[in-house]
């Protein structure tokens, strides 16, 4: 590519087939079906049927908003990081949980457990 870039002409091909690539609407589309299939081997079209499968919502807490640094985003794909298998599509703050149990349910289940303990104002230790 270098090669090619550096020959004459052809920088300004380039520069004027990146503005045009910029510039142009289905740019974001398609950076987000190329991203889905290289991590995860998804189709845009398949995330669309789980995304409908699901209403629209995490999988895990229901909620159809997925709001971070105050825009919206599309909901994350959840997959198994040993197998690569994908599971469902949640909001950044399920994912986010799941990835610092180290996708363990046994420490979900004891955050869980730990929560209840002390839900509503518990003694504390």
């Amino acid at each position: 590519m270098r090669a090619w870039r550096d020959k004459p002409g052809n920088r300004k091909r380039l520069s004027e087939r990146q503005r045009k690539y910029v510039q142009s609407p289905d740019r974001k589309l398609q950076e987000r079906a190329r991203g889905l299939w290289r991590k995860y081997k998804l189709t845009l079209e398949e995330y669309e049927k789980m995304l409908d499968d699901q209403e629209g919502c995490c999988a895990i807490c229901g909620t159809d908003k997925n709001e971070r640094g105050g825009r919206d985003r599309p909901l994350a794909v959840d997959h198994c990081h040993v197998s690569g298998r994908v599971r469902s599509l949640l909001c950044d703050r399920c994912n986010s949980i799941l990835g610092y149990a180290d996708d363990s349910a046994d420490r979900l289940l004891r955050a869980a457990l730990y929560l209840i303990e002390f839900q509503g104002g518990g003694d504390a230790i």
